[in-house]
């Protein structure tokens, strides 16, 4: 994702946030020498910061970057000193839209996540078959967000393509009513569920659970807990899930055996948890979060004797921040996303905000050195699956 956070001025710097995606096009040096010239006068005019929606594991510098909003717990760099690390992310500004409307809670238990691998997807159906074979009929509403379904089934090593031949497998047809898969953002964008409906699903529901194995910081179940909804999350979690995690709004799980057993203690037990609205509010309510975040801005600028614009549009930062708000053109990001899909779209870009005609032959450069890049890290990626399940 990268979104101009705030325009430059004649008398103030700008904001620009990259995400972590889009690392390697500041990294690879064999290709930045190329853009590096218009990459440096574009940074006497904005400040680079990077959001992390990924979990950050000991990572390499990044240059150029100014600063790095990631969670607490996501993780940190190999040098410390080089890469500053600001504890805001997509999960600090959730829609004020999001709050406890005391609803009946007609679903045990909702989960909201993508269908990769990573995700604990398939965990979760087993959990479900080991809970219906012990007679109790919990009801589970599984939300998943995926591009289109073509994307989706086309890509079985990124996507978790036996989603739907493991429900059929798992749950039984008796038993299927109790399991209500719920795919959205599919048919290449043309349905999907809005901030509104999403609060409505989480207040009739009692839990709800992230069974990943890695994680960033994770939007969904803190707009879950926002709604009265608890957490079940996975206790060796990599990244910032566990962050604003308590006795008294979740419950972890130690393995996926354990699962199972803590789906029914947490259903059985969810009026016992108590959540601290105001403490969850100021954590992560765009309300609360947005003068913070101004706060810290307002103190960057003064520290490099820049002025700053008061009236900085910080509005939808948990969409902005996470690719969902789309606002460059179609050809230099990636299909229903914000991302910048390649290095030659990403000199294209650059060369946008500075108001300049891309070079044709820096372009075509650069297109011969990405695919040189993408084949190599493509045989690198298959001889270490080779070797790894020899």
């Amino acid at each position: 994702m990268v979104y101009v956070l705030n325009k430059n001025k004649k008398n103030s710097k700008g904001v620009i946030v990259f995400n972590s995606s889009e690392a390697d096009f500041f990294k690879k040096r064999f290709i930045e020498n190329i853009y590096s010239h218009d990459l440096n006068l574009l940074k006497k005019k904005y400040f680079f910061f990077m959001h992390w929606s990924w979990a950050l594991r000991n990572e390499n510098d990044v240059p150029y970057i100014d600063y790095h909003l990631a969670p607490i717990g996501g993780g940190s760099f190999k040098n410390k000193k080089k890469n500053k690390i600001i504890n805001f992310s997509s999960r600090n500004f959730i829609d004020k839209i999001f709050i406890n409307k005391s609803y009946k809670r007609i679903y045990d238990v909702i989960s909201v996540l993508r269908p990769t691998p990573e995700k604990g997807f398939k965990s979760l159906i087993n959990a479900a078959h080991k809970i219906y074979k012990k007679k109790i009929f919990l009801k589970f509403l599984i939300i998943f967000p995926m591009a289109s379904d073509k994307d989706f089934y086309s890509q079985p090593d990124r996507y978790y393509t036996n989603l739907i031949s493991d429900y059929k497998r798992l749950i039984k047809k008796k038993d299927r009513k109790y399991f209500t898969l719920l795919p959205i953002n599919t048919f290449d964008s043309k349905y999907m569920l809005n901030k509104e409906a999403m609060c409505n699903f989480y207040n009739l529901s009692k839990i709800c659970i992230l069974p990943s194995i890695i994680e960033g910081g994770n939007r969904a179940i803190h707009e879950a807990l926002l709604c009265g909804c608890p957490v079940i999350y996975y206790k060796n979690v990599v990244g910032g899930v566990a962050d604003y995690m308590e006795k008294n709004n979740s419950i972890s799980y130690d393995s996926e055996n354990d699962l199972p057993n803590k789906i029914i203690k947490a259903v059985r037990d969810y009026k016992k948890f108590k959540i601290d609205k105001k403490k969850t509010r100021d954590l992560v309510s765009e309300n609360y979060q947005i003068p913070k975040f101004k706060k810290v801005l307002n103190n960057i600028y003064r520290s490099r004797k820049v002025k700053f614009d008061k009236n900085i549009d910080l509005s939808e930062l948990d969409r902005k921040l996470d690719s969902h708000k789309i606002n460059i053109s179609p050809k230099l990001r990636e299909p229903h996303s914000n991302h910048i899909k390649d290095f030659v779209s990403f000199y294209k870009y650059i060369c946008f905000l500075l108001g300049k005609k891309p070079s044709f032959l820096k372009s075509l450069f650069i297109i011969v050195l990405q695919k040189t890049f993408y084949f190599l890290r493509y045989i690198k990626y298959n001889l270490y699956i080779k070797m790894r399940y020899r």
